[in-house]
Protein backbone atom coordinates (compact mmCIF):
# COMPACT_ATOMS: atom_id res chain seq x y z
CA UNK A 1 0.00 0.00 0.00
CA UNK A 2 1.74 3.22 -1.03
CA UNK A 3 -0.13 5.28 1.93
CA UNK A 4 1.77 6.59 4.47
CA UNK A 5 -0.42 5.60 7.75
CA UNK A 6 1.14 7.12 10.77
CA UNK A 7 0.29 5.12 13.42
CA UNK A 8 1.36 5.37 16.97
CA UNK A 9 -0.72 4.53 20.64
CA UNK A 10 -1.05 7.15 23.43
CA UNK A 11 -2.76 7.25 26.52
CA UNK A 12 -5.79 10.06 26.13
CA UNK A 13 -5.29 11.41 29.43
CA UNK A 14 -1.86 9.87 29.67
CA UNK A 15 -1.43 11.58 33.49
CA UNK A 16 -3.91 9.59 35.14
CA UNK A 17 -2.94 6.22 33.36
CA UNK A 18 0.81 6.53 34.87
CA UNK A 19 -0.96 6.60 38.65
CA UNK A 20 -0.89 3.44 40.82
CA UNK A 21 -3.10 1.13 40.52
CA UNK A 22 -6.72 1.68 41.68
CA UNK A 23 -7.67 0.03 44.58
CA UNK A 24 -10.92 -1.73 46.23
CA UNK A 25 -13.96 1.23 46.57
CA UNK A 26 -11.99 3.55 43.96
CA UNK A 27 -13.00 4.84 39.99
CA UNK A 28 -9.68 6.56 39.10
CA UNK A 29 -10.42 5.83 35.36
CA UNK A 30 -8.16 3.99 33.26
CA UNK A 31 -4.39 3.12 35.24
CA UNK A 32 -1.46 1.71 33.51
CA UNK A 33 -0.39 -1.19 35.45
CA UNK A 34 3.27 -1.22 33.72
CA UNK A 35 5.01 1.30 31.61
CA UNK A 36 7.57 -0.56 29.95
CA UNK A 37 4.56 -3.15 29.95
CA UNK A 38 2.83 -0.42 28.22
CA UNK A 39 5.42 0.38 25.62
CA UNK A 40 5.62 -2.94 24.28
CA UNK A 41 1.80 -3.99 23.97
CA UNK A 42 1.59 -0.27 21.59
CA UNK A 43 4.64 -1.61 19.50
CA UNK A 44 2.43 -4.74 19.14
CA UNK A 45 -0.55 -3.41 18.78
CA UNK A 46 0.49 -0.67 16.03
CA UNK A 47 2.40 -3.21 14.06
CA UNK A 48 -1.24 -5.61 13.57
CA UNK A 49 -2.78 -2.27 12.97
CA UNK A 50 -0.75 -1.76 10.32
CA UNK A 51 -1.16 -5.21 8.81
CA UNK A 52 -4.54 -5.16 8.95
CA UNK A 53 -5.00 -1.40 7.48
CA UNK A 54 -2.84 -3.23 4.66
CA UNK A 55 -5.06 -6.27 4.43
CA UNK A 56 -8.93 -4.02 4.81
CA UNK A 57 -7.54 -2.29 1.78
CA UNK A 58 -6.96 -5.16 -0.52
CA UNK A 59 -3.53 -4.24 -1.23
CA UNK A 60 -4.55 -1.55 -3.52
CA UNK A 61 -1.83 1.18 -4.91
CA UNK A 62 -3.88 3.74 -4.57
CA UNK A 63 -2.82 6.39 -2.01
CA UNK A 64 -5.31 7.70 0.57
CA UNK A 65 -5.16 11.03 2.20
CA UNK A 66 -7.52 11.94 5.40
CA UNK A 67 -7.89 11.47 9.15
CA UNK A 68 -10.69 9.17 10.50
CA UNK A 69 -11.44 8.75 14.08
CA UNK A 70 -13.33 5.44 15.45
CA UNK A 71 -14.35 4.38 19.24
CA UNK A 72 -15.15 1.21 19.96
CA UNK A 73 -16.18 -0.88 22.85
CA UNK A 74 -14.85 -4.11 23.23
CA UNK A 75 -17.34 -7.64 23.17
CA UNK A 76 -17.04 -10.50 25.80
CA UNK A 77 -14.49 -12.54 23.46
CA UNK A 78 -12.38 -9.26 23.44
CA UNK A 79 -12.96 -8.57 19.89
CA UNK A 80 -13.43 -4.62 19.06
CA UNK A 81 -17.61 -3.91 18.69
CA UNK A 82 -19.92 -1.27 18.51
CA UNK A 83 -17.48 1.14 16.13
CA UNK A 84 -18.90 4.54 15.82
CA UNK A 85 -17.00 6.77 13.31
CA UNK A 86 -16.63 9.54 15.14
CA UNK A 87 -14.63 12.07 12.57
CA UNK A 88 -13.50 11.25 9.21
CA UNK A 89 -11.82 13.84 6.75
CA UNK A 90 -10.79 12.67 2.98
CA UNK A 91 -12.57 9.47 1.26
CA UNK A 92 -15.24 6.93 2.77
CA UNK A 93 -12.82 4.47 1.65
CA UNK A 94 -10.52 5.37 4.23
CA UNK A 95 -13.21 5.26 7.06
CA UNK A 96 -14.06 2.41 5.97
CA UNK A 97 -10.82 0.91 5.58
CA UNK A 98 -10.13 1.92 9.29
CA UNK A 99 -13.05 0.96 10.27
CA UNK A 100 -12.81 -3.14 9.22
CA UNK A 101 -8.81 -2.84 10.52
CA UNK A 102 -10.23 -1.72 13.84
CA UNK A 103 -12.84 -4.40 14.07
CA UNK A 104 -9.98 -7.44 13.31
CA UNK A 105 -7.65 -6.27 15.49
CA UNK A 106 -7.09 -8.51 18.67
CA UNK A 107 -4.75 -8.53 21.96
CA UNK A 108 -6.77 -6.61 24.41
CA UNK A 109 -6.46 -8.94 27.20
CA UNK A 110 -2.58 -8.61 26.97
CA UNK A 111 -3.06 -4.47 27.77
CA UNK A 112 -1.77 -3.34 30.64
CA UNK A 113 -4.24 -1.49 32.13
CA UNK A 114 -7.00 -1.79 34.78
CA UNK A 115 -10.16 -2.74 33.42
CA UNK A 116 -8.93 -3.26 29.99
CA UNK A 117 -12.29 -5.25 28.67
CA UNK A 118 -14.85 -1.87 30.07
CA UNK A 119 -12.76 0.22 28.73
CA UNK A 120 -13.77 2.31 25.51
CA UNK A 121 -10.81 2.91 23.07
CA UNK A 122 -10.92 5.55 19.94
CA UNK A 123 -8.58 4.64 17.06
CA UNK A 124 -7.13 7.72 15.47
CA UNK A 125 -5.58 7.17 11.88
CA UNK A 126 -3.71 9.01 9.63
CA UNK A 127 -3.23 8.50 5.69
CA UNK A 128 -1.06 10.16 3.73
CA UNK A 129 -0.07 10.34 0.20
CA UNK A 130 3.74 11.34 1.85
CA UNK A 131 5.47 12.19 5.40
CA UNK A 132 4.67 15.99 4.55
CA UNK A 133 1.05 15.19 3.85
CA UNK A 134 1.35 13.33 6.66
CA UNK A 135 3.10 15.76 9.29
CA UNK A 136 0.17 18.79 8.39
CA UNK A 137 -2.74 16.11 9.17
CA UNK A 138 -0.91 14.85 11.41
CA UNK A 139 -0.80 18.52 13.05
CA UNK A 140 -4.84 18.76 12.45
CA UNK A 141 -5.47 15.36 14.42
CA UNK A 142 -4.10 16.96 17.34
CA UNK A 143 -5.72 20.29 16.95
CA UNK A 144 -8.74 17.71 16.77
CA UNK A 145 -7.44 15.42 20.23
CA UNK A 146 -7.06 19.30 22.29
CA UNK A 147 -10.47 20.41 21.23
CA UNK A 148 -11.85 16.59 22.57
CA UNK A 149 -9.84 16.87 25.54
CA UNK A 150 -11.08 20.40 26.27
CA UNK A 151 -14.63 19.26 26.31
CA UNK A 152 -14.69 17.32 28.43
CA UNK A 153 -15.45 14.24 26.01
CA UNK A 154 -13.54 11.09 26.41
CA UNK A 155 -10.52 11.53 28.77
CA UNK A 156 -10.87 7.98 29.88
CA UNK A 157 -10.43 6.35 26.25
CA UNK A 158 -7.36 4.33 25.28
CA UNK A 159 -6.26 6.11 22.49
CA UNK A 160 -4.91 3.93 19.65
CA UNK A 161 -3.29 5.38 16.27
CA UNK A 162 -2.60 9.26 15.73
Amino acid sequence: MKTFVHLTFAAAASAAMLATPVTAGQDDGIVVTSPAAMTEWKADMNAQLDRQLIRSDGYRNQALSAIVQIRFTLDEAGKPTNLQTLHHSGSRRAARVAKMAVRNLRGFDRAPVTGASDATYQANLVFARDPNEGTALKAELADLERARLAAGNGADVIMLGG
